[in-house]
């Protein structure tokens, strides 16, 4: 049954992408369904103590988290999809967090690279990321690492 919990994190992600990359937001409505379903699956797979275990990891990685917000490190929409996927596999979080990040500088270095082999401005004042596509990313690995042997 692991599958189903991937498949239903992938499907989510994959709105969150789209709807990130086509218009700028993570829609409120993904993250919504994200945590109930979260919610959900770690009621039925580990009772009272799962659904727990699950709602402190969303609370510490918004405290966590929020002290990025604040800077203007990441974005809100950021944030709470990371809350989700912190409720989805809360023993995998802080490895899909590390992974995401990294995920984000390669990408800033890979567009730097380019624009420097380009003969353009490599650095561009005011340019953000869509983290949600370094999110998607990092977790893809995490979980290919985790569940693929």
């Amino acid at each position: 049954m692991e599958w189903v919990r991937i498949i239903v994190v992938l499907v989510l992600l994959g709105r969150a992408i789209y709807t990130d990359v086509k218009r700028g937001i993570i829609e409120n409505r993904i993250i919504w369904i994200g945590l109930v379903v979260a919610g959900v699956w770690s009621y039925c797979n580990g009772g009272i103590s799962g659904l727990l275990q699950s709602g402190k990891m969303v609370v510490l990685t918004f405290g966590v988290l929020f002290v990025f917000y604040l800077v203007r490190g990441l974005g809100a929409g950021d944030v709470k999809l990371l809350c989700v996927l912190s409720a989805f596999f809360p023993e995998l979080l802080w490895d899909i967090v590390v992974a995401s990040f990294v995920m984000a500088a390669v990408i800033s270095v890979g567009k730097m690279m380019i624009r420097g082999i380009r003969r353009k401005n490599i650095y561009v004042p005011g340019e953000t990321i869509l983290f949600s596509v370094p999110v998607g990313i990092g977790t893809g690995l995490v979980l290919l690492q985790q569940y693929v042997r």
